[in-house]
């Protein structure tokens, strides 16, 4: 069982982090330098569609991780733990500080309004793909040491 875990949860995690990665590797930096009604087309066209899928994901990594720490011991559990935990804290920072500024974003025309929003989304979102990071390097390492 705890190999249908491992796997479930490696796939969850890389997921979560790809799709971040990609945001942050790919978008963010046209975003960056985009007039800000043109960034706000952008945006909206991308964000509502990764938002589908990362909440599930999330809840996903951090459930089947903390499932999969109960079934080994040591180093690995306490990654797997650390994993379920980051992904948590992720989940919970996201709601409370992108999601709302996401939501201001889509729904938002004026411009000066929309690159102050860009300025404190791009590097919230670049810290949450950066732990999403340490999230699959812990869970990897706990698979790897198993």
């Amino acid at each position: 069982m705890h190999t249908v875990l491992a796997c479930i949860s490696l796939i969850a995690t890389g997921l979560f982090t790809g799709i971040a990665a990609a945001v942050s590797l790919g978008c963010a930096p046209i975003w960056g330098s985009q007039d800000t009604l043109v960034f706000r087309n952008s945006f909206t066209s991308i964000v509502p569609r990764v938002d589908r899928v990362q909440p599930l994901l999330e809840i996903l990594a951090a459930l089947t991780s903390a499932c999969y720490a109960v079934t080994v011991d040591s180093a690995p559990r306490i990654l797997a733990f650390a994993t379920a935990a980051i992904m948590l804290a992720i989940a919970v920072g996201s709601l409370a500080f992108l999601v709302p500024v996401q939501t201001d974003i889509m729904s938002c025309t004026e411009s000066d309004l929309l690159g102050a929003w860009r300025a404190r989304w791009l590097p919230g979102h670049h810290l949450r793909s950066t732990i999403a990071v340490i999230a699959f390097a812990c869970i990897s390492t706990a698979v790897a040491l198993q």
